[in-house]
């Protein structure tokens, strides 16, 4: 799923998050407003996805995103 922002709140996001990845940066955020079952919850799924992610890009060939990932 993407999700399609104007520029002017890309860019908003981009300076907020400073150092970090902007989907880090908005997890943080998110992840202030659980309460803590539902913040275990969105991190477990989220370590999920990267996995996932991360074994295709290993079985491409791609080391070094994968290892980003890992």
């Amino acid at each position: 799923m993407g999700l399609t922002l104007s520029p002017t709140i890309t860019e908003l996001l981009r300076t907020l998050a400073g150092d970090k990845d902007i989907e880090e940066f908005i997890i943080d955020l998110i992840a202030e407003r659980l309460d803590p079952p539902r913040r275990i919850e969105l991190y477990l799924k989220l370590h999920g996805d990267y996995l996932r992610v991360a074994e295709e890009l290993y079985a491409k060939g791609d080391l070094v995103q994968a290892s980003e990932k890992y």
